[in-house]
């Protein structure tokens, strides 16, 4: 269903000749699944939108894993 919806979503921006803007707001499983089908799908015009209220402090957490970063080709397996 995530996968219907975000494929619609790029067909319309494409046919629109127009960006798709992803917002974090929801589940973050959900955002990343929708942001890796965009990268995927839709990498020429996939925009993503991370918002950093004014005076939040940006050092109150190290997270919980490693970094990993993707390099152009790199696949994950998603399903």
């Amino acid at each position: 269903m995530l996968d219907a919806c975000t494929e619609s979503q790029i067909e319309l921006a494409t046919q629109a000749d127009a960006p798709v803007v992803l917002f974090p707001y929801g589940p973050k499983s959900m955002l990343f699944l929708v942001a890796i089908s965009l990268c995927v799908g839709y990498p020429e015009a996939s925009w993503f939108v991370y918002p950093t209220p004014y005076g939040y402090p940006l050092d109150y957490s190290d997270g919980v894993e490693r970094t990993i970063w993707l390099q152009p080709g790199d696949t994950l397996d998603i399903e």
